[in-house]
């Protein structure tokens, strides 16, 4: 069952008030669209966002997020890029790669990513789907803020 979310249209789907809604609990912020950069071993990649956040103890997160859409799919060797551009272009902060699928069904997977002996797993998995304000009830909207606070 995927998640309600409430957003109106906008141009980047998977943000819900300027902030990836993933984890749910930790501050962040945009910093970079698109980022290109060349890594020792590897050679150039890309992720098409950054956020960085750090939680309520100091500690510092860097979410490079992939997007696909259509027939596109994530692959793992993406992701094992995104924990090669944590570790090197960010070695103090704990690099939790993310990604979003949009499904035909208009619903959002996000996905987040560890790195275990066996190679890059999911970690969690969650579900949305966008609706209009006025689709989610009160106490939906109740919820919510109690699980974010």
């Amino acid at each position: 069952m995927a998640r309600k979310v409430r957003h109106a249209k906008r141009e980047k789907p998977i943000r819900s008030d300027n902030r990836a809604d993933f984890p749910e609990t930790l501050p962040q912020r945009p910093d970079r669209n698109h980022l290109r950069t060349t890594l020792s071993g590897i050679g150039q990649v890309e992720t098409d966002e950054i956020y960085v956040g750090i939680d309520k103890h100091g500690v510092h997160y860097v979410f490079p997020v992939q997007a696909k859409g259509g027939t596109d799919r994530i692959g793992a060797v993406q992701v094992e890029q995104d924990f090669a551009a944590c570790a090197e272009k960010f070695p103090d902060a704990i690099g939790r790669p993310i990604a979003a699928q949009f499904m035909d069904d208009e619903t959002i997977v996000l996905f987040e990513f560890v790195q275990t002996e066996e190679g890059v797993r999911v970690a969690s998995q969650k579900h949305y789907r966008l609706v209009q304000p006025d689709e989610l009830s009160a106490k939906e909207l109740e919820d919510y803020r109690k699980r974010i606070s």
